[in-house]
C-alpha cells in the first residue's frame, strides 16, 4: 500500500499489529514460521497437543536474541490458515519481543474435504475477507506434487483471483526437487499475476542452478 504526500511516496507493509512504513522493516527474515500445528489435534487435545503458552515464551526469548545480535526487525510467518496460523499467538509474540511480525492468508497443499468441494472463487472471498480481518501481508500458496493436481490447480488460480483482488504478493511453497515450481508459475501467470509479485520457496533445496535461473528469469524472485 502506498501513503501519498505532497513530498513522499511511503511504501506500507501490513503487520498482525497494523502498518509499518518500508524504513521500519529492518532487517527481515522473509520465509519462517512460528509454528505449524493441526487444529483439529488441538481441538482435541489442548495444552497435552501444544502448549501455547510455553510456545510464545519461548519464541519470544528467541526473537529477542535474534533482534540483539543481528538486529531482526520483521519476521514474516508464511504459515497457512490450514496448517495452524494463529493470528492472536503471532500478536502476543509480536508485542512481547517488540518484533514486527507479518502474517499470511491462503493455504497449504493438504487436500481436506471442506477446500475440495469448494470453488476458487469462493477460496478467493475466503481469503479476501480473511487477509482484511487479520492484516496479511502475504498470499501463501502452496504445491507439493509433481503434476499439478486438479485441487492444487484450483488453489494457485484462488491464489491468483485473491492477489488481483488485494494487490498482496504470493509466496509460493513449492518442491524443488521435482521442479513443480514451473507448472506452477505457468498457471499463475495465465490468471493474470505479474512474476515480480511472487516469491518462490524452497529453492535452497536444490543444487540444479539452471533450474533455479529459470525461474529467476521469469522475473520472479
Amino acid at each position: 500500500r502506498l501513503l501519498q504526500t505532497e513530498e513522499i511516496t511511503v511504501r506500507l507493509f501490513k503487520t498482525v499489529l497494523g502498518d509499518i512504513s518500508e524504513r521500519d522493516l529492518g532487517v527481515t527474515l522473509a520465509h519462517e514460521h512460528i509454528c505449524c500445528f493441526s487444529e483439529y489435534a488441538y481441538q482435541m487435545a489442548g495444552k497435552d497437543y501444544l502448549d501455547k503458552d510455553a510456545l510464545a515464551d519461548t519464541v519470544t526469548v528467541y526473537l529477542k536474541e535474534l533482534k540483539k545480535k543481528y538486529g531482526l526487525a520483521t519476521f514474516v510467518d508464511c504459515t497457512p490458515i490450514n496448517i495452524g496460523r494463529d493470528v492472536e499467538l503471532l500478536k502476543r509474540i509480536s508485542e512481547q519481543s517488540e518484533i514486527n511480525i507479518i502474517c499470511s492468508t491462503g493455504f497449504y497443499y493438504t487436500d481436506e474435504p471442506v477446500l475440495y468441494n469448494t470453488s476458487a472463487e469462493q477460496l478467493c472471498k475466503y481469503m479476501v475477507a480473511d487477509a482484511y480481518a487479520v492484516n496479511a501481508g502475504i498470499i501463501k500458496c502452496a504445491v507439493e506434487n509433481e503434476a499439478i493436481t486438479r485441487f492444487g490447480e484450483k488453489l494457485l488460480r484462488s491464489c491468483a483471483k485473491a492477489h488481483l483482488c488485494l494487490g498482496l504478493p504470493i509466496v509460493l511453497h513449492s518442491n524443488a526437487n521435482n521442479r513443480n515450481a514451473l507448472k506452477a508459475l505457468e498457471i499463475l501467470f495465465l490468471e493474470g499475476v505479474n512474476p515480480n509479485a511472487v516469491t518462490v520457496g524452497h529453492l535452497s533445496d536444490t543444487n540444479d542452478l539452471e533450474y533455479v535461473k529459470s525461474i529467476a528469469s521469469y522475473g520472479c524472485f
